[in-house]
């Protein structure tokens, strides 16, 4: 019996959760756009959680405006312990990844079954593939 999977049509969905608000991270950032006012060209938590979503090493987004500098700042991190209180009047908000797992609905039409026997095998009964996609389909 082997069976095979190939989930590269299988689509899942990252989600993330509001982890704190209020403090950047201390830790270093992965990326950061806007930081101190230096290139601000992520204008939205949209565009900054998708920035997250595309790097496999992001953990954590934090999105937030820095009102002394006039701008917007998206920073990504693997990890984020919070920083002191955002004091100069600015906001920002953290959130971590929460990584989904494909359903094995979503696979369906990407793997299949090979039998191999030194005997003859009979074809499996329609109802009991029937049996087999509703299964796969409800899980």
């Amino acid at each position: 019996l082997f069976l095979h999977v190939d989930p590269g049509n299988a689509q899942a969905k990252d989600t993330y959760s509001l982890l704190h608000s209020g403090s950047w991270c201390n830790e270093q950032p992965l990326l950061d756009f806007g930081n101190k006012g230096v290139n601000p060209t992520v204008l939205s938590d949209d565009a900054c959680q998708e920035i997250c979503t595309n790097d496999p090493a992001c953990e954590v987004y934090a999105f937030g405006f820095q009102p002394e500098f006039g701008a917007l700042r998206c920073a990504t991190y693997s990890q984020c312990s919070p920083g002191g209180a955002v004091s100069d009047g600015g906001t920002v908000s953290v959130y971590r990844r929460q990584h989904s797992a494909v359903s094995a609905s979503s696979l369906m039409g990407n793997c299949f079954v090979l039998l191999a026997s030194p005997m003859e095998t009979p074809p499996i009964p329609d109802e009991a593939v029937a049996k087999m996609r509703k299964y796969f389909l409800a899980n």
